[in-house]
């Protein structure tokens, strides 16, 4: 399909704001990823309220593009934006499009770095309240030299309240 000059502008315009939403959401998860390092559990739950709010806005931004898309009876998502700027090689919408690909991108390594750094704290606290309850959990884990397994003992508890 060949877009008009006004639906090219419309589709850019949609790209833009989409643009500024991922920009945010990814200001969010840098923040994120500093008060997770820094193990600041105020600013982690304030900044996990934020970063629900963003991916709220994001998803409705791509909602919108995914219903002005339907209006020109076009295929919907990434594949549909894709192939509409294929037919319709506007210099603006394919630097656009790029920079929201990369935006994306970087969200989503950001988020798994920060998923690890919170999947890292639980194992540590899981393992705390283990030795402090006297449990082990790492039952099997020991091995010898010669690959045979060690069976770990529990223990008793350090303390009981």
């Amino acid at each position: 399909m060949k877009l008009t000059a006004e639906l090219q502008s419309q589709l850019e315009h949609l790209l833009q704001a989409e643009q500024i939403c991922a920009d945010a959401l990814l200001e969010i998860v840098a923040r994120e990823n500093s008060a997770l390092r820094a193990n600041d559990v105020e600013q982690i739950q304030a900044i996990s309220n934020e970063k629900k709010s963003g991916m709220r806005q994001m998803w409705d931004c791509m909602q919108q593009r995914d219903k002005w898309l339907s209006q020109q009876n076009l295929a919907t998502g990434s594949a549909g934006t894709i192939n509409l700027i294929k037919q319709n090689p506007s210099i603006r919408s394919a630097k656009l499009w790029e920079r929201l690909s990369q935006t994306a991108i970087k969200l989503h390594e950001q988020n798994e770095i920060n998923g690890g750094i919170v999947a890292l704290s639980q194992r540590h606290n899981k393992q705390a309240l283990d030795i402090l309850c006297g449990r082990t959990s790492n039952v099997g884990s020991t091995y010898g030299s010669k690959g045979e397994q060690y069976k770990a003992h529990s223990g008793h508890s350090l303390a009981k309240a």
